[in-house]
């Protein structure tokens, strides 16, 4: 994938930012190993391809110059679990907040879609760690269906996989 790309992700001390990043680095793959291949932070992807030449040698000053809403204005909720094949969508958890439709959350690398008894599998590890895929966001005692706010990174995603790491980062 060319360029970088915006990651919005959860804020560091929400709990699905640690129940997230154990079910796609560890609880998943341990699980589904034929599946998995790679790695990386939860997220919503909020756009890809911005070129380097955008940012330069600065990038945490182009990202404090974009006017981001404030962290109340920014709601994701977690719908299902989806497939799809196209590479970076493997298997993803579908969302929506306000203003933008994105999909993103659990990714995983691969070239073909998942089967649905695989794929209710997932949906039921994902519930069984606290996750609600009902698209009503937030959390209770029920589970956590999203958060509220977060951080946006700017992230190279034109080197592999394991090295994508954010370049800087915008607290909403």
């Amino acid at each position: 994938m060319p360029g970088s790309s915006l990651w919005l992700v959860p804020p560091p001390s929400h709990p699905l930012r640690d129940i997230l990043s154990t079910l796609i680095n560890m609880t998943l793959p341990a699980r589904f190993p034929e599946l998995t291949r790679v790695s990386f932070s939860p997220h919503v992807t909020l756009t890809s391809n911005v070129p380097p030449s955008r940012y330069g040698d600065k990038p945490l000053d182009w990202l404090d110059a974009v006017p981001w809403p404030s962290a109340d204005e920014v709601r994701v909720c977690f719908g299902d679990v989806r497939t799809e094949d196209v590479f970076f969508r493997r298997c993803y958890v579908k969302v929506g907040f306000e203003g933008v439709k994105k999909v993103a959350g659990i990714g995983r690398a691969g070239d073909a879609s998942i089967d649905d008894h695989t794929l209710q599998e997932i949906r039921d590890v994902v519930r069984e760690a606290g996750v609600r895929l009902d698209g009503l966001g937030s959390g209770d005692r029920e589970g956590f269906g999203g958060w509220e706010g977060g951080e946006v990174w700017l992230v190279p995603t034109d080197r592999p996989v394991e090295g994508w790491k954010p370049i800087a980062v915008k607290t909403l």
